[in-house]
């Protein structure tokens, strides 16, 4: 909700929004995701809600150059032109003509950032900034079995493994999403 629309108006304005954005994202660039949320757990507190929302603020700029990228690529295709030639309004050329085209690569994104807010989420928990007792949290799980690890391997074991396995399962529903999306990609990793 902050990255797209940023990266729809530098994306279709280009000049000074392009440039002024572009400079937004290289200080963000220069400050690591994680740091920044690291940050407003510490001054805001944590909650299952705080964390999300957390993670979600410090995540913004890659659907953000995504979407530039899009919209740039898109903004002087023939449908967009004759949209402007016969006096569509800006904002109905953004979010009707263009999201559309747009959208699948923006979800094919968000469906393979998630392995990288979970292992985010476990990792606040397992240091103890994350989700708090008496929810239940992989990450937390973790942290609370490695007292146990001399006598049960099992309690850090399991916890990891669900990790894993659903980090993977994202990452392989991402692939298919592209492969489904765009076929090239199935033909270029055949090869």
């Amino acid at each position: 909700m902050i990255g797209i629309p940023i990266g729809i108006l530098a994306g279709w304005y280009g000049r000074a929004v392009d440039f002024v954005a572009l400079r937004l994202f290289e200080i963000f660039t220069m400050v690591p995701q994680i740091l920044v949320a690291l940050l407003l757990i510490a001054l805001f507190g944590n909650s299952v809600g705080k964390l999300i929302l957390f993670l979600g603020i410090s995540s913004w700029l890659g659907f953000a150059r995504l979407a530039r990228a899009q919209y740039i690529s898109l903004r002087n295709r023939d449908f967009v032109l004759a949209a402007q030639a016969v006096g569509v309004p800006t904002w109905r050329i953004l979010i009707i003509h263009l999201l559309p085209s747009a959208v699948g690569p923006l979800i094919i994104f968000l469906v393979q950032e998630i392995p990288a807010t979970i292992f985010a989420s476990a990792g606040f928990s397992f240091l103890g900034l994350g989700v708090q007792d008496p929810l239940a949290d992989w990450g937390k799980m973790l942290n609370d079995g490695t007292q146990y690890l001399s006598i049960d391997l099992w309690t850090v074991m399991v916890p990891t493994v669900c990790i894993a396995l659903a980090t993977l399962a994202f990452s392989f529903c991402g692939d298919g999403m592209r492969d489904a999306i765009d076929p090239s990609s199935r033909q270029s990793a055949s090869r």
